[in-house]
């Protein structure tokens, strides 16, 4: 169980920490773009679109991660409830921090 929740806590970081990084060169991309065609910067409704679809779809790619890795090890591994919800906080964690990160990032 240590293992699965090491490797399941360590790619979410580095997922999420990936997925940060090309979330912000695209709002800058879409900034740069932008600002050439008129002046200004990207409108409220393209700044609330980023904040809501970047961190829902890291959330549905790691919890779909985290259900095959948990179908990887249950044969290795009895898990109980409490060890389920264990593996499961870490995407929530990890898709709420880029929720801050962007929302800084974009306001």
């Amino acid at each position: 169980m240590l293992f699965a929740t090491f490797l399941n806590i360590t790619l979410s970081i580095i997922l999420s920490y990936s997925w940060l990084k090309v979330s912000q060169i695209y709002v800058e991309i879409s900034r740069s773009y932008a600002s050439s065609s008129y002046p200004g910067d990207i409108t409220d409704s393209q700044r609330y679109t980023y904040l809501i679809f970047f961190p829902i779809t890291l959330l549905f790619f790691l919890l779909i991660f985290t259900f095959i890795l948990r179908f990887i090890f249950r044969k290795k591994i009895s898990f109980s409830l409490l060890k389920i919800i264990v593996l499961f906080i870490a995407p929530v964690l990890c898709s709420v921090v880029v929720f801050i990160e962007l929302y800084h990032h974009l306001f």
